[in-house]
């Protein structure tokens, strides 16, 4: 179960679905929860991290698949997008520390943080692109501003 623990005004996340640490949520953590950590606490940076091997390998297919068949998929893709907006609005540094694979949901997560610190064993990708599905947390746009028009399409597939 994914997890905010404050130490020292530093806010961590930890993403903890071990071992892929899928994401059974687009709002991978609750935004009131988070906002009462930050806001209570004085916080002075947002640090996201993986439990285990992984940052997290993105959404748990299985239950986006139950989302879109009882018609809830859009409300949770507006939940978690919410989310990363209300982390950005803190105006603290966001830190992604990215330990194994990155993908999808999990990237989207990377993206919209100010510094990410990757081990030499880390793995990146969309998957979701090769199944002509879009990232629904604004991934792509993310990844235009972190590595540029050019080079967007070929780091898509």
């Amino acid at each position: 179960m994914n997890s905010i623990v404050v130490k020292n005004k530093i806010c961590c996340i930890y993403l903890d679905n071990q071992p892929q640490n899928y994401l059974t949520r687009p709002e991978f953590i609750s935004q009131k929860e988070l906002e009462d950590a930050v806001q209570s606490n004085d916080c002075i940076a947002i640090i996201i991290s993986g439990i285990g091997r992984h940052f997290s390998a993105g959404a748990d297919i299985s239950t986006i698949h139950e989302m879109s068949r009882t018609g809830n998929l859009a409300d949770e893709l507006t939940a978690g997008k919410n989310l990363l907006q209300t982390m950005q609005s803190f105006n603290i540094p966001i830190v992604a520390c990215v330990e194994g694979v990155c993908m999808g949901a999990g990237m989207e997560i990377m993206l919209n943080s100010d510094v990410c610190f990757a081990s030499s064993k880390a793995l990146f990708a969309f998957p979701e692109s090769q199944a002509n599905l879009m990232p629904g947390l604004s991934g792509t746009v993310k990844l235009t501003t972190a590595i540029g028009k050019k080079k967007k399409p070929w780091s898509l597939f």
